[in-house]
This record gives structure tokens, C-alpha cells and sequence, in this order.
């Protein structure tokens, strides 16, 4: 085959690839419940990683005398990460099934790194929750201040609806493909979903898998050791996922997740809505600079075009590096994000000891933008369900109270009615390591 048919396959296959629809998976679950090496091994499986570089990996891992660690490698990528175990930031990488086009979004699991987890799931359709079935490891991460608990919670605040909760670890010594085991995490696991908001019986799918020898990921589980099972593998679960709605006829918005300079000043962000196009100018808010795209990427494949629900790198012409963040936003000129300093939001305190009074500051975490804010006035206790008013102008709002407030942050930046763009006008609140309210935008000043 000439140089140049191969050429035309290729081109093929990326044109193949791009006509399937596009779901952003977020991996979530408790440190060490095997989020990167699920992730990993999918891609080992979707024969994106060569086997020499599988080879090296598992090299590395035997000299660190971990050699579970190999599909891990795979997404953890700094040196720290490798020695620790512990993924920091949100790894990202991209396969495909038969019907659908993937990009993984490794979360993690440790506390300490919330905030980059929350990152991860605002950019998410599906949230994969990785829980491990070894004994004393699922207990640890469901019971309370357990990453398992907090990581589906915030999922669900920052808009997911569909999760796949992944049973990992079935092939332990401590489990031993048990049937009991797995049915007694599934029966605590679901009615918990189903009080945070989820509907378990439509939207919310389990399976069981082994992360280090793939079984349950692609190939079905062996029946002579798990004959109870009958579920979908992992991967049909995948294929099987509806895609997010099409937002393309919308007015343009990119949240800005990453930046850098390579040849040129690059921005990477996920197209919230809208779509972008090579050539095209548009508004970095709230910058308010007219920018030109320049050059433009999807899954690191050159693209003319990028549509909503999907990632890009672009090259920008018209900013420098240093004069924007993570955060803001690539909006249409003709009708650009609301930038403000000062907005009404419906405020739920999910978790906080003592009660709040106007003049609390708390950390934001708002699409890609963190931001310290300060809650100015709190002008009624509402019911949500009930759409009604239970208390005007309260001095103090506590735990599992819904209140308007007004708040205010110290620079402008962008968001939108929670109503007119979920992904721009919802946020969640921290203070002391700990998320302790959810918020909706309802009016922007």
C-alpha cells in the first residue's frame, strides 16, 4: 500500500470516528477504588496504547515493585503520581466503541484534591463511579467523610445525571466473585443515589469488573467463576449511553479549562454550547477582546470545525498568554456571555455545623472558574418543590435550608441563568476543605 493510501485510510477512519457521537466521561470514586487503572486498561483494550509502550510501563511498575500500577500508568503521568499511587491532576485521554466517541476525564480520589475533581466533573456528560468491592475498601469509602459519598454528590450538583457505578475488585481474595458481596454494595450504593437526586431505575446502570485482569471491561466475566452475573460488560454499558442534548444552534460559549504557549497561544476548553470555526472571530470574556481562531484541534486530530458537547485546543490570535485565565469564556460576538460581579442565586447548605450570616465568604467553584465570594444578603427561605416563599429576609440561613442570595465576587466573570445554560449557572460552595452548599444562578445584575 502506497504512502498515500494509507494517507486517505487514515483520514477515513478520523472522518469514521467524528461521526459518532461524543459523551465526556468523568472517573470518580474513593482513592485507590482503581479509577486509573480501569481507565488505563480501557484504553490498553481500544488498542490506543502500543504494546511497547504497555511493556515499558510494566517495567516501571516492577522497578517500583508495584506491578498492578501499569494500566495506571497509562493516565498518571507526573513522577509524583507514580511514586504515590495517588492521581493529583484530572488525566485525560480518548477511545471509542462501536457507536460512540469517548473522552475519559481521570478524577481524583483523594481529598486533598477535590477541587480538581470538581474541575473534571464540570466538564462531564456520564459520571463512571469506580467503587471497590475488596472488604473494608468499599466500607471506608461509602461511610461518611468516604470520597465514594462526596464524589456522587458533587456530580450530581454539577449536572450529571447518567452514571455507571462500576463494582471493581470482584476477582479479590476478600471477594472472590461473590454474588452477596456485590448485591449488598448494589443495595446500599442505590438507595443513597437515589436521595442525592439520581434516578436509579432509568439513568443509573452497575456492573462488575476486575480493573487489573479486564474482565467485566470488554470481555464478559467468566460464568465457571461468576455464573450469577448477567449484566452488561462495562464496555456495552458505554455503547449503550445516550448522548448529551446537541446545544450547537446556541449561542457560542467555551469554558477555558487550560492554557499554555506552544507556537502560538492555546487555549483548551470544552464547547458548552454553540460552535466554533476555524478562521472565526469571537469574544474572550470578560476580557471583551476580540480573538481570532487560527488553528483548532479535537482529540489532537486538526478539525475546521468543533460543535457543542465536544473539547478543543485553539490557537488564538489577538491575546497573549498572560492576559486571560482559566475560566473565562470564548463566546459569540453577537451575543456574549453575561459577565458580572453581582447575581441572585438560590442557595442550598447541604452540610455546615453552625449558621450562616450575610458576609460569609466561601470558595466558588463556578464551569472552570474558581473564585473566592462573599454571600451580601439573604432575601428568602424557599421552598424549591413547592415553588413558594417560607421566610422573607432572614437574618441566618442553617443546614438543608434553600435561600436566595445575593453575592458578590471581587472581579467580573462569566455565567448565565441557571435555566438559560445549566453548565454556566450552577456552582458549589467550600470552606475548610469541606463543599458545603450548591448554588443556581437566577438573576444576574
Amino acid at each position: 500500500m502506497s504512502n498515500l493510501e494509507e494517507n486517505l485510510n487514515e483520514e477515513e477512519k478520523i472522518q469514521e470516528s467524528f461521526n459518532k457521537s461524543h459523551i465526556n466521561l468523568v472517573f470518580i470514586g474513593h482513592v485507590d477504588a482503581g479509577k486509573s487503572t480501569i481507565a488505563g486498561h480501557i484504553m490498553v483494550l481500544s488498542g490506543k496504547i502500543e504494546k511497547r509502550v504497555l511493556e515499558k510501563y510494566e517495567k516501571e511498575a516492577k522497578q517500583k515493585n508495584r506491578e498492578s500500577w501499569k494500566f495506571a500508568f497509562v493516565m498518571d503521568l507526573t513522577d509524583y503520581e507514580r511514586e504515590k499511587g495517588k492521581t493529583e491532576e484530572v488525566g485525560k485521554a480518548y477511545f471509542e466503541t462501536e457507536n460512540r466517541r469517548f473522552t475519559i476525564l481521570d478524577a481524583p480520589g483523594h481529598g486533598s484534591f477535590v477541587p480538581n475533581m470538581i474541575g473534571g466533573a464540570a466538564q462531564a456528560d456520564v459520571g463512571i463511579l469506580i467503587i471497590s468491592s475488596r472488604k473494608g475498601e468499599f466500607e471506608t469509602g461509602f461511610n461518611k467523610g468516604g470520597q465514594t459519598r462526596e464524589h456522587a454528590m458533587l456530580s450530581k450538583i454539577m449536572g450529571i445525571e447518567d452514571l455507571i457505578v462500576v463494582v471493581n475488585k470482584i476477582d479479590d481474595k476478600t471477594v472472590n466473585y461473590s454474588e452477596r458481596r456485590y448485591l449488598k454494595i448494589k443495595q446500599k450504593i442505590g438507595p443513597f443515589l437515589k436521595r442525592l437526586g439520581y434516578d436509579v431505575e432509568n439513568r443509573v446502570k452497575f456492573c462488575a469488573i476486575s480493573g487489573i485482569t479486564g474482565e467485566g471491561i470488554k470481555i464478559p466475566l467468566d460464568q465457571k467463576k461468576c455464573p450469577w452475573y448477567t449484566g452488561n460488560t462495562l464496555w456495552e454499558e458505554l455503547d449503550n449511553l445516550n448522548p448529551p442534548k446537541d446545544l450547537s444552534e446556541e449561542s457560542t460559549r467555551m469554558t477555558i479549562i487550560d492554557k499554555y504557549r506552544a507556537s502560538g497561544v492555546i487555549a483548551y476548553g470544552k464547547v458548552v454550547s454553540g460552535k466554533l470555526t476555524m478562521n472565526e472571530s469571537y469574544l474572550l470574556m470578560p476580557l471583551k477582546r476580540k480573538v481570532t481562531i487560527m488553528g483548532m484541534t479535537n482529540q489532537d486530530y486538526p478539525v475546521e470545525e468543533v460543535s457543542s458537547n465536544e473539547n478543543a485546543k485553539v490557537k488564538l490570535k489577538g491575546v497573549e498568554e498572560d492576559e486571560f485565565k482559566v475560566g473565562y469564556v470564548l463566546s459569540s460576538i453577537e451575543n456574549p456571555v453575561p459577565v458580572s460581579k453581582r447575581f441572585l442565586a438560590q442557595v442550598n447548605l447541604i452540610q455546615h455545623e453552625s449558621i450562616i450570616c450575610p458576609g460569609y465568604q466561601a470558595v466558588m467553584h463556578l464551569h472552570s472558574a474558581t473564585i473566592e465570594c462573599t454571600l451580601r444578603k439573604f432575601l428568602a427561605v424557599v421552598n424549591v418543590k413547592k415553588q413558594s416563599v417560607i421566610e422573607k429576609n432572614p437574618k441566618f440561613m442553617k443546614q438543608h435550608q434553600t435561600v436566595v442570595v445575593k453575592i458578590s465576587v471581587p472581579v467580573p466573570i462569566c455565567l448565565d441563568i441557571y435555566k438559560n445554560n445549566k453548565q454556566l449557572g450552577i456552582f458549589t460552595l467550600r470552606t475548610m476543605g469541606k463543599t458545603i452548599a450548591v448554588g443556581r444562578v437566577t438573576h444576574i445584575f
